[in-house]
């Protein structure tokens, strides 16, 4: 509710950098931006709509770019991937309510897609976007090193290697812009 109420003291009283008022926003910068972003695009909508509105739709996201992704590295059956996907009750019940994980988890899960579709610079722009919406996202960053193919293995270790040292590099400015550079480190 804290990240709801922020956004509408932004929306309301325009944007600033940083919030005047938002839940924990050194971990999840870019959700407070995105959901007033879309109350200029959709007043009609109240924050908390758009909030659940979008949740909902990363979770749909999220859902498929995770059978895809299972999919190709395994070859099962997408009816059973899909299925045991549903036996993680985390998988789906995350974007019941507005969450900010869920944005990265889905920009992580595209992000691997791209990596095994060969479209390496598309991958790192989604790994560095990912973080800007929940920072935790960044524990599952060296999975990349391990899917790779040999033929790319290169490129893999060079995108997990950016992804991560920019995504590190635009944590640390916008802690700065906070004014609160390790803040972060007492929650991890």
């Amino acid at each position: 509710m804290h990240v709801i109420a922020g956004c509408n003291i932004m929306y309301n009283q325009g944007l600033t950098f940083p919030p005047v008022y938002s839940y924990l926003y050194e971990m999840q910068p870019l959700v407070t931006y995105t959901v007033v972003g879309f109350k200029y695009i959709f007043p009609f909508l109240t924050c908390e709509q758009i909030y659940c509105l979008l949740s909902a739709i990363c979770g749909a996201l999220f859902i498929v770019e995770s059978v895809n992704f299972v999919y190709r590295i395994t070859s099962f059956r997408k009816i059973f991937i899909l299925l045991s996907l549903f036996l993680i009750p985390e998988s789906f019940a995350i974007s019941m309510y507005p969450n900010s994980a869920i944005f990265a988890a889905v920009f992580f899960v595209c992000a691997l897609n791209r990596l095994l579709d060969g479209k390496f610079y598309v991958a790192m722009v989604l790994m560095v976007i990912a973080p800007l919406y929940r920072i935790d996202i960044l524990i599952v960053y060296p999975v990349v090193f391990f899917i790779s193919k040999e033929e790319c293995k290169r490129e893999y270790n060079e995108v997990g290697i950016f992804s991560c040292s920019h995504t590190s590099i635009c944590d640390d400015w916008i802690l700065g812009a906070a004014g609160k550079p390790f803040n972060r480190i007492d929650r991890l």
